[in-house]
């Protein structure tokens, strides 16, 4: 049996495209968020599908007991 979690972190997406607009300085908002990614950038939603669907193929087969942090 393998056990396995994936930990998807903040991605844009529609939500996201509104919030810089309703910030006084949207471009600060932007760099605020993206500085507390560890890759210093918010993920695009395909990243996160993408580590989600690597987790779940058989290419990750000898995988067990790990967490994937897409962050």
């Amino acid at each position: 049996m393998r056990v396995n979690a994936a930990v998807p972190g903040a991605s844009w997406s529609s939500c996201f495209d509104r919030m810089p607009e309703t910030h006084p300085d949207p471009g600060r908002f932007v760099r605020v968020l993206d500085a507390r990614a560890p890759m210093n950038r918010v993920a695009e939603p395909i990243e996160t599908a993408q580590a989600i669907l690597w987790r779940a193929s058989g290419e990750s087969s000898f995988a067990a007991g790990s967490t994937l942090t897409a962050a």
